[in-house]
């Protein structure tokens, strides 16, 4: 599924079909009640009266490991996304896939050490990829001369 949708329409109509199936089976309750949410002794309750498509609920980063607790008084049984934002400082540079160094050594400079337009570069890319990729696009266009 890519942004909502399948590839084929084929694909689309099947996708319908189940999601109306599953549906029926275990969403055919509708979402009544409220809903408590604890995280190191803090707490939020969403009541689904006043929020019928339901909300986001936040807690702050707990300061050591503690359990989410989430429970429903009412009907229905209501769906939950969990996610967890941190900022972790970075002491030196990341990489989830490929290392990408970039090179650009003067081969013409109008004024040395400084670049203007016209000038020649030649450009040397070293990527490096932690597993064996079949097909790789590398995108590297060359800035506008200011």
């Amino acid at each position: 599924m890519n942004k909502g949708r399948w590839s084929t329409t084929m694909a689309n109509a099947w996708s319908l079909l189940a999601l109306k199936k599953f549906s029926t089976l275990y969403e055919s309750i509708p979402v009544k009640g409220i809903t408590d949410t604890t995280l190191d002794k803090k707490t939020d309750s969403l009541n689904w009266a006043k929020d019928p498509a339901g909300r986001e609920i936040s807690f702050p980063w707990p300061k050591a490991k503690e359990k989410l607790q989430i429970s429903h008084k009412g009907s229905g049984s209501p769906w939950a996304t969990v996610r967890s934002l941190a900022a972790i400082p970075l002491r030196q540079p990341f990489s989830s896939g490929f290392t990408i160094k970039k090179t650009l050594t003067p081969i013409e400079q109008k004024i040395k050490n400084t670049w203007s337009k016209g000038d020649l570069a030649r450009v040397h890319l070293e990527l490096e990829s932690q597993a064996n990729m079949t097909w790789v696009v590398v995108n590297d266009p060359i800035p506008a001369a200011p």
